[in-house]
């Protein structure tokens, strides 16, 4: 019995031992590559080789050092590595079996058997999850550790543009100021010589005085331009993690890169190393192998254990196995008996994945202009609405706009630079490699003076030469004072925009800026949002009928029955719906507001006529929505002539009008 007992022993260690080989292989995979990348160095992930940082900035160093120096000195990128390493850490965790289960009884009084009184028992088990589940976890952890990597990257990436940037400003600054200055010893030399021959009768005192202005030009442009250095300095400084105060010295030079890349491989690079699209890729792969788990919850974890009993021995004699200590294996089981519950977790695990599918289609690049009007304030929320909603944004600043709002706003708001004639100036092809990175491009607001541009084909700045260098689809928000959206040349200037592919997102009937009330307000950011969301064109392909105003019963040629409509809820609807892409059929009664621009309209009086206009249009519709306030009487007889006072008074005698809209749903 004693070999047996052994052997059962050995049996069971045996088979734990297996099952845990068995569990320790799963994610190897990914045990193998956390300890790859756990031995990653911060200078190690910014590409900084060894030896490669220098000790401090001085004459002798080029882009690159400055680059190591910011990857290496940056506590918003040192922040995003650990938290990188951090997200790492849980592979381990996550992939190690349970602990083991240790048990201890102890008799406080002894059990009597047949074989002896049981004192002690000694319980040790070991739980294994199924097949695979470890696997997945591990893999699991190993993606969200890549989607902080992203993370890193897109810090480490922001991080080194703002370097370049302020590394170009401050060598073209550097140049500016020599090119200036020997333009300035050069044009000395033609004043002196200006004034010997002036001296001696060759040349004119107008001569003098015109190279004497000049010089004066050059001299106040090099003292700005001196000027400059400190605030590019401390911007430079900034990002470099520097005092803002100390000292740079100027660029040697910067190094001139020949792209031959195809303007199709560059976007396809661009899209491909993308860290947030690839962050969004690594989520998807994530939760595959989440929905993968959540469908081996189906299958049982497992416990194996032994159990050992201390036995004394048996108080009578001639007992077989007497005091002989039982030793027992153990195994057990979870009943996944909850089937809904573990259905479910599938199904939150698969819309998870979809919507990670979803937000790596809506990630797109639009690109804002903003021109000068006092609307410009509300553009600031609807780039925080389109940068909330994950969207990459660039704004682009008329100088006029400048004077309503400051560019640090919307850079703040954005992560990114804003664009001017300035920066437009330094780089002759920033409008071609703006209008290819957007996928969208929003005006708001626009004044007449952009449209009116952009109607007619003339660029003389760089949003309107961006506009017209782009295939985007372009969404513009009017925002004028009511009489001028009223103008003709407006108008026809909207008619030409449509024509040419343009949205038009209506403006708002309000009050304005200048005390007046009417259509010309900027709409609200958050519907200007919905319409670049929703592609401006849901309801497109469809046709809509709307009724709107009153109608007019006439008693006789001067006098009517009507009622207090003013058509405005129709006239709106009629409105949204064509700024949503349908074509819109509008039959409004009489009325004394503005006809909505883009509709059919048509005009009718009386009860009658609207129901037969209705009746005439309803089966090429696609929606019928009635708005209009029909009389509910009318005369039963229209006097022909105007009729005549009568000290007895006038009696009506009225009958019920027809209501269009009940005929219809009959």
């Amino acid at each position: 019995m004693q070999k047996k007992r052994i052997q059962l022993l050995i049996s069971t260690v045996f088979i734990i031992i297996i099952y845990s080989g068995c569990a320790a292989t799963q994610g190897r995979d990914s045990l193998e590559r956390y300890k790859e990348l756990k031995s990653i160095s911060v200078a190690d992930a910014a590409g900084v080789n060894d030896g490669a940082a220098p000790g401090e900035l001085n004459e002798h160093s080029t882009l690159p050092d400055y680059l190591v120096y910011a990857a290496l000195h940056n506590p918003g990128l040192e922040a995003a590595f650990d938290r990188w390493k951090a997200v790492l850490e849980k592979i381990p965790q996550v992939r190690s079996l349970p602990d083991p289960r240790f048990t201890y009884a102890y008799y406080i009084e002894n059990v009597e058997t047949k074989v002896g009184p049981q004192r002690h028992k000694i319980d040790l088990s070991q739980a294994f999850p199924w097949f695979g589940k470890l696997d997945l976890r591990g893999d699991i952890a190993l993606e969200e550790a890549n989607i902080q990597k992203q993370t890193y990257e897109k810090i480490k990436l922001s991080l080194f543009y703002q370097v370049k940037v302020a590394y170009y400003d401050y060598y073209f600054l550097s140049r500016s100021i020599r090119i200036t200055g020997e333009n300035l010893k050069l044009l000395s030399y033609f004043e002196n010589v200006a004034r010997t021959q002036y001296e001696s009768g060759k040349a004119t005192n107008a001569d003098v005085i015109k190279a004497q202005v000049e010089l004066g030009k050059l001299e106040e442009r090099l003292l700005s331009l001196r000027d400059l250095r400190e605030p590019i300095m401390a911007r430079l400084n900034a990002v470099l993690n520097r005092p803002a105060d100390s000292q740079l010295p100027w660029p040697a030079s910067i190094q001139i890169y020949d792209i031959t890349l195809a303007d199709e491989e560059i976007i396809r690079q661009a899209l491909e190393n993308n860290p947030d699209l690839k962050a969004i890729d690594v989520e998807v792969e994530k939760e595959t192998k989440v929905i993968n788990l959540a469908k081996k919850q189906f299958y049982p974890d497992m416990v194996i254990g032994l159990s050992y009993i201390e036995t004394g021995h048996s108080s009578m004699p001639g007992i077989a196995d007497s005091g002989n200590d039982p030793i027992m294996t153990m195994f057990s089981i979870n009943l996944p008996l909850w089937r809904d519950k573990y259905r479910a977790g599938v199904r939150e695990a698969e819309l998870r994945q979809k919507s990670v599918f979803k937000e790596r289609e809506n990630q797109k690049n639009i690109l804002v202009g903003v021109t000068g009007g006092i609307a410009a304030y509300k553009t600031c929320e609807l780039v925080r609405l389109l940068v909330k909603e994950g969207n990459k944004v660039k704004v682009i600043m008329t100088e006029q706009a400048k004077q309503f709002i400051h560019p640090n706003t919307f850079s703040a708001l954005t992560g990114n630079p804003v664009y001017d004639d300035f920066t437009n100036k330094e780089d002759a092809m920033l409008h071609i490699s703006l209008a290819k990175w957007a996928s969208k491009i929003v005006i708001a607001p626009a004044t007449l003076s952009t449209m009116s541009k952009l109607a007619n084909g003339f660029s003389d700045n760089l949003l309107t030469t961006t506009c017209l260098a782009s295939q985007a689809p372009c969404f513009i928000a009017p925002a004028m004072n009511k009489i001028m959206w009223e103008k003709s040349v407006t108008q026809e200037n909207l008619v030409k925009l449509k024509q040419q592919g343009y949205h038009i997102i209506d403006p708002a009937y309000g009050e304005q800026a200048c005390g007046d009330v009417g259509l010309g307000r900027m709409s609200e950011p958050e519907d200007i949002y919905r319409i670049i969301e929703n592609q401006h064109e849901p309801l497109k392909d469809l046709r809509v009928l709307i009724t709107a105003g009153p109608t007019q019963e006439a008693i006789d040629p001067v006098r009517y029955i009507s009622n207090y409509s003013s058509g405005k809820m129709g006239y709106a609807l009629a409105a949204a719906c064509q700024r949503q892409g349908a074509q819109t059929i509008l039959i409004t009664g009489p009325t004394h507001i503005k006809k909505p621009t883009g509709c059919e309209i048509v005009q009718v009086i009386t009860g009658e006529e609207m129901l037969n206009t209705v009746l005439n249009h309803i089966e090429k519709v696609d929606i019928f929505i009635s708005a209009a306030a029909i009389s509910d009487y009318r005369p039963k007889n229209s006097a022909s002539a105007k009729i005549k006072k009568k000290p007895s008074g006038l009696t009506l005698d009225l009958v019920e009008t027809i209501e269009s809209l009940q005929t219809e749903s009959v």
